[in-house]
């Protein structure tokens, strides 16, 4: 029998029009509907993606912030164990009205004689200790010369927790404490105390417009207010409650506020409240007192203090101005007390960082 040969030819036919039929489904790709709809996909994850990035972004950097507050902390609970109590806040030194700016004085004089009671000023042309104190600084250290630059609640906290710089010019890195020498705090070139709190320039320090330093946190300032406790002294309770006397006949102040320089503008800090009576005297918002001189507003933290950060938006408020005779616009209905029920919260204080409440944020605290 004759064998038959395989039929080769065909067999190639067959294989070239299989690779033929591969590469043409190859080259074919995607249609114009599987192409949108994959970018469409990719959007979405990609939007995903990026508001969950930003959302922990934000979260981490409040954290950030929230940490520099318990610092600091720490350290005002050392001030406080060590000294007797917590130290002024420098509110109302800058006041034009006497009877604020005497008080915000009298606390200063009291804290010095109890942290220095052997301290005796060598100036003495000023009527108060606190004043010739500021001279005797002054004189001894240009960084914290407080006769040319009125301090405010923003440098209070490098000052009392930190002290001396380690060096008298613009150049100083870090804050080294106060002179050990009980009769003079200010002699550079005594040996130091141990500051209260490490603060260190880029740190967790900055320089001001007035090259002192002040205590940041994501490189932005934390200002600081001291409650005061209810008591007798109806001085303090003035002092707590707010500023000046506003109407000579009846019990209104203004309530405490401090004003800031950031990139050059002037912004107002304010402390925060749990409730508050705000009336309209005027064209000034204040804060009314009852009948034994008792402040209606109630602030978070009175008996200690609140510490405030601008937030990441590097604003403490939007549109606040100042209070009092700086501000002349009777329709200008502007609360001076930020609480609870948002009154005298701008869209910019929103995002401030303070120590009240669990929430990361002024928002966040105030739900």
């Amino acid at each position: 029998m004759k064998r038959q040969a395989p039929d080769n030819l065909n067999r190639c036919q067959f294989q070239r029009c299989q690779l033929s039929i591969v590469n043409c489904q190859l080259k074919r790709g995607f249609t114009l509907v599987e192409l949108l709809v994959a970018i469409v996909i990719l959007t979405i994850l990609a939007g995903l993606i990026t508001a969950g990035a930003t959302a922990a972004l934000r979260s981490a950097n409040n954290f950030q912030i929230k940490a520099g507050l318990h610092d600091i902390e720490t350290a005002l609970e050392m001030y406080k164990n060590k000294y007797g109590e917590y130290p002024p806040d420098f509110a109302g030194l800058d006041s034009a009205d006497d009877a604020v700016k005497n008080n915000a004085l009298n606390e200063i004089n009291r804290h010095i004689q109890k942290r220095w009671p052997r301290y005796s000023p060598d100036s003495t042309s000023e009527s108060t200790l606190a004043e010739n104190f500021f001279k005797d600084l002054s004189g001894a250290c240009n960084i914290w010369d407080f006769n040319t630059s009125t301090p405010n609640s923003a440098v209070a906290l490098a000052f009392w927790l930190g002290g001396l710089p380690d060096n008298d010019n613009t150049g100083y890195t870090r804050l080294s404490g106060f002179s050990a020498d009980p009769s003079n705090p200010f002699n550079m070139n005594a040996k130091r105390q141990e500051p209260v709190m490490e603060i260190i320039y880029e740190e967790n320090m900055r320089k001001n417009e007035n090259n002192q330093p002040v205590l940041v946190a994501r490189k932005m300032p934390i200002v600081y207010f001291r409650g005061t406790s209810a008591t007798t002294d109806s001085a303090r309770r003035r002092a707590y409650a707010g500023q000046k006397i506003v109407d000579s006949s009846k019990n209104y102040y203004e309530p405490k506020f401090t004003k800031i320089t950031i990139g050059g503008v002037d912004q107002y800090a304010i402390p925060y409240a749990v409730s508050s009576n705000p009336v309209v005297k005027g064209s000034t918002w204040v804060h009314d007192l009852d009948g034994n001189g008792d402040p209606i507003v109630q602030w978070f933290n009175p008996n200690s203090y609140q510490l405030v950060h601008p937030g990441l938006d590097g604003n403490f408020n939007g549109t606040r101005s100042a209070p009092g005779g700086e501000r002349k616009d009777a329709d200008d209905n502007t609360n001076y007390c930020a609480d609870m029920n948002q009154n005298g919260i701008t869209p910019m204080d929103i995002d401030n960082v303070a120590n009240i409440g669990d929430g990361a944020t002024i928002q966040a605290s105030f739900k």
